[in-house]
């Protein structure tokens, strides 16, 4: 496929292998339930979803109360193993900032992009929440 591409050919191909698309397409259309609702560069279609990956270690030591990540309104999940935390997180910037102002002292801090796939999932679930709420609205307008 690449040489086809580098040789000026447009290639397109439908895949439900994800990294695949994200490693060698120059452009990503994402169809759901028959219709398109996205298009764009992978990284467009990652910056679209909206979501960070945070990771870091906590130590008993630090005194913080894990409990507390869980008041954090920009985190989509949260998943603690021992001392590692994992987060998704709608706006990462304001995440990190009320870790350290719960009195956390993340070790190892990580802030990362979500993949294609997890941002095809965001994506695609915002359009059924969508989908679900104009369902709501027709069928209140009756």
């Amino acid at each position: 496929m690449r040489a086809q591409a580098d040789a000026g050919r447009t290639v397109l191909f439908a895949t439900h292998y994800l990294e695949e698309a994200d490693a060698f397409a120059d452009r990503v259309l994402v169809m759901h339930k028959g219709r398109l609702i996205a298009d764009g560069t992978s990284a467009e279609i990652k910056a679209r979803a909206g979501l960070r990956k945070i990771s870091f270690d906590v130590h008993p030591q630090d005194g913080a109360d894990l409990s507390l990540l869980r008041t954090i309104p920009e985190i989509t999940a949260l998943d603690i193993s021992g001392h590692t935390v994992r987060i998704s997180s709608s706006d990462a910037d304001a995440t990190v900032a009320a870790i350290y102002r719960a009195g956390f002292y993340p070790r190892g801090l990580e802030v990362a992009g979500v993949g294609l796939e997890q941002a095809f999932v965001a994506i695609t679930g915002e359009q059924d929440a969508a989908d679900q709420s104009a369902a709501l609205d027709k069928e209140n307008a009756r």
